[in-house]
């Protein structure tokens, strides 16, 4: 256990993965700062997980295949008092992307979204999403659980009747629907801002290929680092307090429309937070990290 500044430390990764090379380097800059650091499956249930001080989620990316077990699992560590990181609870609520509609109503700008629960006339929803949203030329429909635009699709506004209705009956199947107005601005990139123990570290620049809107890199996505300017930062540091609870990391990400930056995706679960992109994030990381000794 803890001696001193010294600590034992998990950085978890998910079943289906091997640990990338961005969990590989944060686990090499905080051995070089002295602590013990073991990577741990978070399914894994031979870990030992009291013989740790910090409980870091990094890339625990197949949860939302395993959302019962995942949940299961966030709801033992909190049960045991475990020094999880983000808390249990923070997570938890951060699983599904209705969280989009909590933080609208604390007054946080967000890109206009309309559930559809499992049970919900889809017919009605796309009706009342046509006619909300009535310049509007393509619409998305998302799962509320996902992952790295893991049945995201975009569909014509001409399409919503019968592509749309298809979209989200495949998602019902597992989870309930989000629809929302496309947002054309991602075409010219996506901000994805940084923070650590609440403040503002850095930022990426995510761009499609020609012809797509899914910035992932997987999908072909473009990302660079990007300096952003004081009313961005400001609209992402209001995102942060508009949380429960502080996180020791999360990822901001939007697209400005009108210059108002609008929310799209606050990850706070297992974000990918680019210091492979931007390579000091990499020790800005595990200096946060390094700070919970203190």
């Amino acid at each position: 256990m803890m001696d001193g500044k010294r600590m034992n430390i998990a950085l978890l990764y998910g079943t289906a993965y091997a640990p990338d090379d961005a969990l590989l380097a944060l686990a090499e800059s905080l051995t070089n700062k002295g602590h013990n650091v073991s990577l741990e499956i978070w399914a894994d249930k031979n870990v030992k997980w009291d013989s740790y001080d910090a409980i870091i989620i990094r890339s625990t990316w197949d949860y939302f295949l395993e959302l019962d077990a995942y949940r299961d699992w966030l709801l033992e560590m909190k049960a045991a008092k475990r020094p999880l990181y983000n808390s249990a609870d923070l997570v938890l609520w951060n699983l599904e992307k209705t969280y989009l509609l909590d933080l609208e109503s604390r007054g946080v700008p967000i890109v206009p979204t309309c559930l559809v629960k499992q049970g919900d006339n889809a017919a009605e929803a796309i009706k009342k999403s046509l006619n909300q949203w009535a310049e509007a030329p393509y619409f998305i429909i998302k799962p509320t659980v996902s992952a790295g635009a893991y049945e995201t699709r975009r569909i014509a506004r001409t399409d919503m009747d019968d592509a749309g209705l298809a979209a989200i009956s495949a998602v019902h199947a597992h989870s309930d629907a989000l629809v929302q107005p496309y947002m054309s601005e991602i075409e010219e990139g996506e901000y994805a801002l940084v923070f650590l123990n609440g403040a503002f570290a850095y930022a990426v620049h995510k761009k499609p290929v020609l012809g797509d809107f899914r910035v992932q890199t997987k999908h072909g996505g473009i990302l660079t680092p990007v300096d952003v300017d004081a009313q961005m930062v400001a609209a992402g540091k209001k995102v942060i307090d508009a949380l429960e609870d502080k996180p020791l990391y999360a990822r901001v990400d939007g697209v400005v429309r009108d210059g108002q930056f609008l929310l799209m995706e606050l990850e706070i679960n297992e974000p990918g937070l680019y210091d492979e992109i931007f390579t000091p994030g990499t020790d800005m990381i595990a200096n946060v990290i390094d700070k919970i000794a203190a």
